[in-house]
């Protein structure tokens, strides 16, 4: 350091001066250009959108996950979420399962009910869950998510999926219980298998040309419909092949050596009423040709007058759980007006019992947002 020179008085040392924008970033800042308030206090409103091509669940699965490490780091923020559009999306995709699994141990029962035989049963449904699989597999291969679509043509795949396999242990069944049938074995059921090839692949070409059109459809409504058609066609052209692959060979396996005495009993027992009650149907209709046909007519005519009374619309009708007001100021209109007519609409959504959450935010654009949900 520099010392003074005895007898003379100390100076001081030279000062550099620094500038503060060269260790510092300024800025100059006002006061808020924005409001944000939930149920009443102020608030910071985060919105998260996802890309078109990503996955709502996936994404709302993983803010959720960072929402609940960052209220671990920060104890005194609360953190409440007023949109989660990934719950309806869950709760229709569970109840869609909780109503497959039922329709499909529904029809496990009706379809003993009318078999009458455990081992025809069986090989029946065996067809419904590898049908499912086989779609589900393909629908992987295509990049189609489970969706409330796909699994609603799951449901109603189930009622389909099956009648191809029961033609064919139906008939398969048939000839073993006939006493004048002479073949045997694996003959036999190769031969009753073939007897119905036809009929079921007929069925599945007419059933599969009414949904597969859909797939092809462009728009909005293409982009609905075609995880639906593709499912049901997948499905169909699965319990075709179960049918005439793995319902023979099943068969072969539990019925080698033939129908029991009991099972043959049971195959020659009188008709049951419902039968009886079918057959009186069918002779009557047989000898009232005109009048079933006029019957028929009338019927397909009416329906037709029915149309315009029913209405037309892109989506069902849907109870809607969250209300979304925006409002445009008129031109000169100040922010502190808006703001006192926008507080009284959010005290009167405040003061609904069935309202649970309110996010008001008054934005620079000076448009003001309201969302009112309700459980």
């Amino acid at each position: 350091a520099n010392q003074a020179a005895p007898g003379t008085a100390p100076t001081a040392p030279q000062m550099q001066s620094v500038k503060l924008s060269d260790i510092a970033d300024v800025k100059i800042i006002g006061k808020a250009e924005s409001i944000s308030k939930t149920n009443g206090s102020e608030s910071i409103g985060i919105q998260v959108t996802r890309s078109p091509d990503a996955d709502t669940v996936a994404i709302v699965d993983e803010v959720q996950d960072q929402v609940s490490k960052f209220k671990d780091e920060f104890k005194g923020v609360g953190i409440h979420t007023t949109l989660d559009q990934a719950k309806p999306i869950k709760d229709s995709v569970e109840t869609m399962i909780s109503k497959a699994i039922f329709g499909c141990l529904f029809a496990v029962i009706v379809i003993m009910l009318f078999l009458r035989n455990f081992k025809t049963t069986l090989i029946s449904v065996i067809s419904i869950p590898l049908s499912l699989l086989a779609a589900l597999l393909v629908l992987k291969q295509m990049d189609i998510s489970l969706n409330v679509m796909t699994l609603g043509a799951m449901t109603v795949a189930i009622g389909r999926v099956v009648d191809d396999s029961i033609v064919v242990i139906e008939n398969i069944y048939r000839r073993m219980a006939l006493k004048g049938e002479q073949l045997k074995g694996g003959e036999l059921i190769r031969s009753a298998t073939k007897e119905m090839f036809i009929p079921i692949l007929s069925s599945t070409i007419v059933t599969v040309a009414v949904y597969l059109p859909l797939a092809s459809v462009t728009g909005p409504v293409g982009e609905l419909f075609m995880p639906f058609a593709l499912t049901m066609v997948f499905a169909l052209v699965a319990s075709l092949i179960i049918a005439i692959t793995l319902v023979p060979a099943m068969a072969d396996s539990l019925f080698k050596n033939g129908l029991s005495e009991k099972e043959l009993k049971s195959h020659e027992e009188k008709p049951s009423k419902l039968s009886g009650f079918y057959r009186r149907a069918l002779n009557w209709s047989l000898s009232h040709k005109l009048i079933t046909f006029g019957t028929a007519i009338v019927l397909l005519v009416g329906s037709l007058f029915l149309i315009p009374s029913i209405g037309v619309s892109f989506m069902p009708a849907d109870e809607e759980k969250q209300i979304i007001v925006t409002y445009t100021p008129a031109p000169g209109e100040l922010k502190e007006d808006i703001e006192k007519e926008t507080e009284k609409v959010e005290k009167y959504l405040m003061d609904k019992d069935d309202v649970e959450t309110v996010q008001y935010t008054l934005g620079e654009n000076m448009m003001s947002g309201m969302m009112g949900g309700s459980s």
